[in-house]
């Protein structure tokens, strides 16, 4: 192993120490969501690799806004704040097709920052013991919680925190699909991802508020730009959460409208 190896790998192992403060709660699901990384991510890290060589500017934009919020989640925040550092670099771009090599030396870091990760995660095994809570008496029993979000492991994060409070969960993966099952579910709060496909968070927030839904709905957004959360807000959302959001700000904002 090389020195910069064994420096990545012991930044890494102070990073994971903080898992058990970030994910905490049922043992089960956080295995799920781990299990859910290890398995997608590597999948991900060979699309951003082909959009690199076929100059797919706007498909690598997205798989970067997509992936970055997941080492938020998983304490690795500075991970996160590069990779968003890169997303705009590529954002910023006018020539995407001469910074290809740019690219690929960034890409050839995040994949072994990725494949240290995935590495540390399987041999750990998250020995974060159970805190499952009882479902009597806590603050949230009997609400429902609709969370649009087109990425599984941001989805069960949120997951997580909410069925912590006793709220119970459904999920959808598009923009389309938010505003059937919210029309079927008649959830009491939503969580809704702007960057979703088929169409957008802030078009389905536009049109449950054209279908009377006056419940609380909480933009989200791993974007720094100010103009997605002016436009969530202006569609009809309650308020915005950029992503990652940590425990204490998603448990606050359920608290805020639920109890």
């Amino acid at each position: 192993m090389t020195a910069d190896k064994i420096e990545i790998g012991n930044k890494l192992m102070k990073e994971l120490a903080s898992l058990t403060l970030t994910l905490g709660g049922n043992k089960e699901k956080v295995d799920s969501m781990v299990g859910s990384f290890l398995e997608e991510t590597p999948v991900q890290f060979g699309l951003l690799l082909e959009c690199i060589v076929k100059d797919k500017k706007e498909e690598l934009l997205a798989l970067l806004h997509k992936l970055k919020p997941r080492y938020g989640y998983l304490g690795l925040d500075d991970l996160m704040i590069e990779m968003g550092e890169w997303e705009n670099e590529v954002l910023a771009t006018l020539d995407f097709k001469k910074n290809k090599e740019n690219n690929l030396v960034k890409f050839e870091y995040f994949e072994k920052m990725n494949q240290l990760i995935s590495s540390e995660l399987a041999q750990t095994g998250l020995n974060l013991g159970s805190h499952a809570n009882s479902t009597t008496n806590l603050p949230l029993t009997g609400k429902k919680v609709l969370i649009a979000e087109d990425d599984e492991v941001n989805a069960m994060v949120f997951e997580l925190f909410i069925e912590e409070l006793g709220g119970t969960t459904f999920k959808a993966t598009d923009g389309n699909q938010a505003v059937q099952l919210a029309t079927q579910h008649q959830p009491d709060l939503i969580f809704m991802d702007v960057h979703m496909p088929y169409f957008s968070g802030v078009e389905a927030i536009k049109l449950l508020r054209a279908k009377n839904f006056n419940i609380p709905i909480i933009s989200l957004s791993a974007s720094t730009r100010l103009h997605e959360k002016q436009q969530s807000l202006d569609a009809g959302a309650t308020s915005f959460l950029t992503k990652p959001a940590k425990r204490e700000a998603i448990q606050q904002v359920l608290l805020q409208y639920l109890s």
